[in-house]
């Protein structure tokens, strides 16, 4: 009647399903890196936002009215931006 096509072992797709010898290894590394890529990423976004909190901490409180925001605010707004509700945004 019918006949099954769907590959039984991996040895009906060789080459493509055959892994090389290095996969394993390599897979690995790829964690590791993206690993890596991230820690750095979020030091680098904290420290853009520790900078930008100093500075906001540096101007007045006329000034910081003037941009629409209370000293209070400034972690908050450094954080998730000055229209984001934020995690304990009362707005």
């Amino acid at each position: 009647m019918f006949r099954s096509i769907a590959p039984t072992t991996t040895d009906d797709l060789w080459p493509y399903a055959k892994p090389s010898r290095g996969m394993g290894r390599r897979l690995v590394w790829r964690w590791i890196v993206s690993g890596v890529r991230a820690y750095l990423a979020s030091r680098a976004e904290r420290r853009r936002q520790r900078r930008a909190e100093h500075e906001l901490l540096r101007l007045d409180d006329r000034i910081l009215k003037d941009i629409g925001i209370d000293r209070s605010e400034i972690g908050r707004v450094v954080r998730y931006g000055h229209d984001q509700a934020g995690p304990l945004a009362t707005r």
